[in-house]
């Protein structure tokens, strides 16, 4: 159990580095540590920092050194401090422009990135700044290899500068493996996701003479700078049978064999899904949610039966089990099969604050599941003991929470979906950290061709203590607005990419905006980037407004609309049950990742827009790395072939044009 915050230090402060550079000054920025109160940086000529130049402490999460010499290389160094001391050191070295130097025109355009390996989706999981380069992780969908890991190094520019690299499960066409979420401390980088296993139980239940499935556990690893795995651990139990034999007599009163099995047998299968790490300085709590399917395959029709719960686990920081628990709600757990999750949570001194949805199939309105959905807020302690949950219905359709960060005057907002009677929109929820609205507003965009729907998917501290949401969504634009402390927008940009813009990213870099997400071109659309049918990353550089400049299909006016007085807030029975997977924590054998590397990426520039998006996609032979090797038998009657597709099919396009 990691300490309280009357005893602990702070964690030392993540992803430090220098934001903007000039002849005679240096900006550094870095992430809030857990536990801090300030931070204190070093300037010096010396790594060693025998002689400091400059000393400063401040509670912001950036500062700028000015009045420093031209083409000179300094060491800065940051630790995070509280009452009860401070953490390490992270320290980068930055040179200063010389003299006559002019810093390029900070432009902003919008970029496509696909990979030959005909992805039918890229979708962004994370987004490192390196300072010298950015970095994108995603759950990458392939013809061939189903759901993978892709990693892509980009300049500011949106140009690939090191070889991709997707990391999959070597097994059938059925297995995947992806990251849902991934930190990086001290060039190593923790990731968890889903980890899908194509399992056989017994032979006796169809046509085909198998029951076979398709399961879902959580899996845990950490890589090195060169992405290579150190160690990788599966939790989940996976699944459990039981199947009630049926004797008949060979002749009355003779002997007895076995003829067949009760229909009401039973395979009870876990899926469980995590979507979220948060780590201090001493553990690891994933959270998300766990299915549990009662299927009876042996009954005619079969039968299948499922339930929802809530999921937290806490780890240790080499990925050792410390507990689980799930949080189920009474009288909810069927109709919450598919909905009710934690996306999203932070930790704020000794306690977790979770964000995600439930689905109120009580209510008059919607008692269909998938309208009938209202954001979800829990406050949680270090031991997995519930404080509170709390059931936000911003409006009478649709609304979910994405993600949740700290505010600079330590309350809590939180950015996701809500239904306006103009459609699914971008909403931003500002609460207290004992769960007290504060306000609430619907973005609405204003938007020239078909606005679609657009939610809320990820959320900053700006450079300048200010705050900005990015978001998409189905047939949609991309929707950025930046807002102060009190919602109110400052300024937004909308522009539309394909037909589906899903799990978009920010960043702020170098005085600009870098945005990330999916695009989808599933049929002919307007003002999309490349060919029908195509799918990938969109790489948007906004200026330091937010604004991308000179494209067609792009506004930058949006309505936002005061919800505060029409949220109701409620709460439900829950109870909170030990979810005993001890004995399903698995070692793997790292040879069942297969990396490959080399992998080539068409990136083609859309923006300015000149008449239309146009692109290719092709398929060129790929370099592979670590050998197949036999999965251990995890399950019961577990039988899954060793096959691999391996042939690379070459595929070219014709160039297309969109009109605008």
């Amino acid at each position: 159990m990691p300490p309280s915050q009357n005893t602990s230090t702070p964690s030392t402060p993540q992803n430090f580095r220098a934001t903007y550079v000039s002849t005679n000054t240096i900006q550094v920025s870095w992430d809030s540590s857990w536990n801090a109160n300030n931070y204190t940086l070093d300037l010096a000529y010396d790594s060693s920092f025998n002689n400091i130049l400059n000393n400063v402490t401040t509670a912001n999460l950036n500062y700028t050194f000015t009045n420093l010499t031209p083409s000179t290389t300094y060491f800065i160094r940051l630790k995070a401090n509280n009452n009860y001391g401070s953490s390490g050191y992270t320290s980068i070295s930055v040179t200063t422009l010389p003299i006559g130097y002019t810093p390029p025109t900070y432009t902003t355009f919008l970029k496509g990135i696909r990979t030959p390996l005909e992805p039918s989706y890229l979708l962004p999981v994370k987004i490192f700044n390196l300072g010298n380069k950015i970095q994108i992780f995603t759950r990458a969908n392939y013809y061939e290899w189903v759901d993978r890991i892709g990693i892509f190094n980009l300049d500011t520019d949106g140009n690939l500068i090191e070889p991709t690299t997707i990391i999959g499960v070597t097994g059938t066409s059925e297995d995947a493996a992806y990251f849902t979420d991934v930190l990086l401390e001290n060039s190593e980088y923790i990731g968890t996701g889903i980890f899908y296993d194509a399992v056989v139980t017994t032979t006796i239940c169809n046509e085909s003479n198998s029951c076979s499935y398709s399961l879902s556990n959580i899996f845990l690893g950490k890589l090195n700078s060169q992405l290579n795995l150190i160690w990788v651990k599966s939790l989940g139990i996976g699944i459990e049978g039981n199947y009630i034999p049926i004797y008949c007599e060979y002749e009355p009163g003779g002997l007895r064999y076995l003829c067949g099995y009760d229909p009401n047998s039973a395979d009870i299968l876990y899926y469980e899904g995590i979507n979220k790490i948060i780590k201090d300085p001493n553990s690891i709590l994933l959270i998300g949610s766990l299915e549990v399917t009662i299927a009876k395959p042996l009954k005619d029709p079969r039968e299948y039966l499922s339930y929802r719960y809530l999921l937290i686990v806490k780890l240790d920081l080499n990925g050792n089990l410390v507990w689980a628990k799930t949080i189920s709600f009474p009288g909810y757990e069927r109709s919450n099969a598919y909905f009710l999750t934690f996306n999203d949570g932070i930790k704020i001194d000794s306690y977790y604050y979770l964000v995600g949805e439930f689905v109120d199939t009580q209510s008059t309105q919607w008692p269909d599941p998938f309208h009938a959905r209202d954001g979800l807020v829990a406050k949680i302690d270090e031991n997995g003991n519930v404080i509170w949950i709390k059931m936000f219905k911003l409006t009478d359709g649709v609304d979910t929470f994405n993600r949740v960060i700290k505010m600079l005057d330590n309350n809590l907002v939180i950015t996701g979906v809500c239904a306006t009677s103009a459609g699914y929109r971008p909403c931003l929820i500002k609460i207290d950290q004992n769960g007290n609205l504060i306000k609430s507003i619907a973005i609405i965009p204003i938007f020239p061709a078909f606005p679609g729907s657009a939610g809320g998917h990820d959320l900053i501290i700006t450079n300048d203590m200010n705050y900005a949401m990015i978001g998409g969504g189905a047939s949609g634009p991309v929707v950025f607005a930046k807002f102060d402390s009190n919602l109110n927008l400052l300024n937004t940009t909308i522009f539309r990419v394909g037909e589906d813009e899903w799990t978009n990213r920010i960043i702020e870099i170098n005085g600009g905006y870098i945005a990330v997400g999916e695009f989808n071109n599933a049929a002919p659309f307007e003002c999309v980037i490349g060919p029908s049918g195509t799918a990938g990353l969109y790489f948007a550089k906004l200026n330091n407004l937010g604004y991308l400049e000179g494209c067609g299909c792009t506004a930058t006016t949006s309505n936002p609309v005061d919800i505060t007085n029409n949220v109701q807030i409620y709460t439900k029975t829950f109870n909170v049950n030990n979810y005993d997977i001890t004995n399903y924590v698995y070692n793997f054998d790292l040879s069942i990742f297969e990396k490959k590397t080399g992998v080539e990426t068409n990136i083609t520039q859309y923006c300015p827009y000149t008449g239309g998006g146009y692109g290719f996609i092709y398929r060129p032979n790929i370099i592979s790395t670590n050998i197949i090797s036999t999965r251990h038998n995890k399950y019961m009657n577990l039988k899954i072939p060793q096959n691999i597709y391996s042939n690379i099919f070459l595929l070219i396009s014709r160039l297309f044009n969109t009109k605008f």
